[in-house]
């Protein structure tokens, strides 16, 4: 039986590093606040660029397997050098590969991440996402004590339906790290998908995104925030704050830990993904909210010291140290 499944994105990311942007505060709009330009129509020097791992399922499945829990990723890949690099990374990370899937049609997800070097690290993210709108559960037979599932498109509603219908079958507990897409649906696209999930894990801003869907006139601090994400159905609700920290409510009490001040700020991609990891994998180990927060904050304090979304990542040694 697998401690985790994990559930979604798998890409090859290019990293490209630049001092040419510029970046714009947009005023008072609570769900874009900056943007990052750049000339129009100018080259753009970079100061380097560096080719990695990503994807929301292949990240959070890496972390978890460095904490020495036994993870399988569900992840559907092109039949391409990019998609076989993939597989091949995750079983060098000791992550089970069984459960990929290959897609005659489309191509492995690439993404493109710009670093601001003059933005302490801030990253804008361009993603051509193909064989992952393929994604399906497929009527997998697997154990696991826990799914994990991170951003998803193409017909994810389907996705879902198989997820909980499988999760019920299984007495699986499910982790949630909503995408884009989940969030432009809103509340009441996630309705029944939130009654069926066990930990909810945002960012401040995918956390008022969500709640503006319910209730536009809903107080944004994250105490209210949380109490609201909870009253949606599931028993723990994460809410990371970048820099500031993250807390975490289980249904009585708002813990809140303040974020580890990394020693230097390489990229920020991957940050949230390396807090659930972590988060997760301290929950599934048995510790408490305030471990799991704190493991959540150290993991995403370290991933942002080193370039892509996972050479960064803690093992369960370096963590206990």
């Amino acid at each position: 039986m697998y401690d985790v499944i994990t559930i979604g994105g798998a890409s090859r990311d290019i990293v490209i590093r630049t001092r040419a942007g510029k970046l714009i505060a947009t005023g008072n709009d609570p769900l874009v606040t900056k943007l990052l330009g750049f000339e129009y129509g100018a080259k753009i020097p970079v100061s380097r660029a560096y080719d990695n791992f990503g994807g929301g399922g292949c990240n959070v499945a890496v972390g978890l397997a460095k904490l020495g829990l036994n993870v399988a990723s569900r992840v559907n890949l092109g039949q391409d050098l990019d998609g076989l690099n993939i597989q091949k990374n995750l079983r060098a990370a000791k992550v089970s590969s069984k459960l990929i899937s290959w897609d005659p049609k489309e191509k492995t997800d690439l993404s493109v991440v710009v670093i601001d070097e003059n933005g302490g690290g801030d990253h804008v993210v361009f993603v051509d996402k193909n064989a992952s709108n393929n994604l399906a559960w497929g009527g997998k037979k697997a154990k696991s004590r826990w799914f994990y599932v991170s951003a998803a498109t193409g017909n994810w509603q389907k996705l879902w339906q198989e997820i909980i219908a499988a999760a019920k079958k299984e007495k699986i507990k499910i982790a949630f790290n909503p995408g884009m897409a989940q969030l432009a649906s809103g509340y009441a696209g996630l309705k029944e998908i939130l009654a069926a999930v066990e930990i909810l894990i945002l960012s401040l801003d995918e956390a008022i995104e969500l709640v503006l869907s319910y209730d536009r006139n809903f107080s944004q601090g994250v105490d209210n925030l949380a109490i609201c994400l909870a009253s949606f159905g599931p028993k723990t609700v994460a809410i990371t704050e970048g820099e500031k920290g993250a807390s975490a409510y289980d249904g009585k009490v708002l813990r809140f830990e303040k974020a580890v001040k990394a020693d230097n700020i390489a990229d920020t991609t991957g940050a949230g993904d390396a807090f659930s990891a972590a988060f997760l994998g301290a929950i599934v180990l048995g510790h408490n909210l305030e471990t799991a927060l704190l493991w959540g904050v150290k993991n995403g304090s370290a991933v942002i010291s080193e370039y892509g979304a996972q050479n960064g990542l803690l093992t369960r040694k370096e963590m206990e140290e």
